[in-house]
């Protein structure tokens, strides 16, 4: 079986699934969550992979906290990001994929000159429209 190559599109994508790539316009990220409760699986999920050496090595300045509640309430996801706008998310519902899938949608916009999916594909237009 052959495989084919990555256009740039697709490493683009790929690329925004690294930790190091993903947290990079985040400041700040609080983590909370009842230990207890089942449906703070996720949570737990994403904190893990917040506080990987990998994103520890890239990211030294990332601030996380991890606040443990006592009484069963959601767990939550709050990040600040470079610029100062927030994001907050209630994990109860969400697997760890959804959660990644919610950052990176708000994480493409705060990148510093990264391109977003939709503007590489709209400059490859320009391209192919100019060549002609």
């Amino acid at each position: 079986m052959k495989l084919l190559p990555l256009s740039k599109l697709q490493k683009t994508l790929a690329q925004y699934r690294k930790p190091e790539i993903l947290f990079r316009p985040v400041s700040k990220a609080t983590v909370s969550f009842d230990p207890f409760d089942n449906n703070s699986a996720s949570a737990r999920e994403f904190l893990f992979h917040l506080r990987s050496r990998k994103v520890e090595k890239f990211l030294p300045n990332l601030v996380t906290e991890i606040e443990i509640f006592e009484k069963k309430e959601s767990p939550r996801v709050k990040l600040e990001y470079v610029d100062g706008t927030q994001q907050h998310l209630v994990t109860s519902s969400m697997t760890l994929s959804d959660i990644l899938s919610a950052i990176e949608q708000e994480s493409r916009w705060k990148g510093e000159g990264m391109k977003t999916p939709s503007q590489l594909i709209m400059e490859r237009k320009k391209k192919l429209s100019s060549r002609s």
